[in-house]
């Protein structure tokens, strides 16, 4: 057992055996593929303690998100074919399967709430079959977006995705895509969602940061 395992399994002595079994098996054969090619971009397959600690408390929680966690902690969808392909394998190697979300790509998904059954006041807001956050008691109701969203189902799993960050304590998101292609609206959604306040910084004219409180 390396020092890797060691310290994952310390820490995170909740995930079920064999999710932690293949996340170590993950992390070995990555490390071994980086090691072996020649293409210096199998050097990003490469999975940092950080890297690591990341996916495991996320795995804790959800860990049927192993394979798509992994698949965006190496930006795999922006390696060279052969890079993504070795990841590929080594994710079906170690019994990693596709996650259901990616399987079935079109299949809806709903945004519930729970409420306080006497004041009817929203507590809890439910995405899918496995997540549910708590819905913030904003001290400025003012500044919360309210905005006409479609719910297109690409755009509720990225909102799904986020709130599974938020979840598990990662406060920081960067969103990256085309211009247009929606990433305001899934902020000011997902804003509105968990009932919190939104700022922006504009870096420039085609760069804008919401700010939650």
């Amino acid at each position: 057992m390396d020092t890797k395992e060691l310290i994952l399994r310390k820490r995170f002595p909740m995930i079920d055996a064999e999710t932690m079994e293949s996340l170590v098996t993950i992390s070995s054969r990555l490390q071994q593929t980086a090691t072996d090619s020649r293409d210096v971009k199998a050097n990003d397959l490469k999975l940092s303690m950080r890297q690591l600690v990341r996916i495991a408390r996320h795995a804790e929680q959800f860990p049927n998100d192993l394979r798509e966690v992994v698949e965006r902690t190496a930006l795999s969808r922006f390696l060279p074919t052969a890079i993504r392909d070795a990841l590929d394998d080594t994710l079906t190697l170690a019994g990693v399967s596709e996650p259901i979300s990616t399987i079935n790509e079109y299949t809806p998904l709903k945004i519930e709430y729970d409420s306080e059954l006497q004041t009817g006041v929203k507590t809890h807001v439910r995405i899918g079959e496995d997540v549910r956050h708590p819905v913030a008691m904003p001290t400025s109701p003012h500044l919360v977006p309210h905005v006409v969203f479609f719910d297109i189902p690409s755009h509720l799993r990225i909102i799904r995705d986020i709130v599974k960050d938020f979840a598990i304590g990662n406060r920081h998101v960067l969103l990256i895509g085309n211009q247009g292609t929606g990433k305001n609206k899934v902020t000011d959604r997902l804003l509105e969602v968990l009932a919190l306040e939104r700022e922006y910084i504009q870096l420039h004219r085609d760069t804008t940061i919401p700010l939650p409180h």
